[in-house]
């Protein structure tokens, strides 16, 4: 039996958050539930903009969330192989839209456990 809504948490609400949160927010079996960025009051500013209930400072408080089925990484490229492994190995479901690391020989470890759609 598959989800009937996916809850998404966005990890990094800088500026290309703002696009990539569209989707989510006109899909009707998706809704964003958490915001997570270091810097606080942008956290909370993004998440009352996309009416997401949870406001975090670290990924790894994202990644514990029950309530979150989804990650949608968007920080800086050199940390998306780090925050990927993480929520994969929280059980997350991972939306990149950028390569995890920038050569082959940094790729994430074989056995982490990911797969492609």
């Amino acid at each position: 039996m598959g989800l009937e809504r996916v809850r998404v948490g966005i990890l990094g609400a800088g500026r290309i958050a703002d696009l990539q949160c569209l989707g989510y927010l006109e899909h009707p079996q998706a809704e964003i539930v958490a915001v997570c960025d270091a810097d606080g009051a942008l956290a909370h500013v993004r998440a009352a903009s996309w009416r997401a209930p949870r406001v975090y400072t670290r990924a790894e408080q994202l990644f514990a969330d029950p309530e979150v089925d989804a990650v949608d990484i968007l920080t800086p490229h050199h940390l998306h192989a780090e925050h990927a492994v993480a929520a994969l190995a929280a059980g997350k479901h991972v939306s990149l839209q950028k390569p995890p690391t920038g050569s082959w020989s940094r790729r994430a470890p074989s056995g982490s456990r990911s797969r492609c759609a």
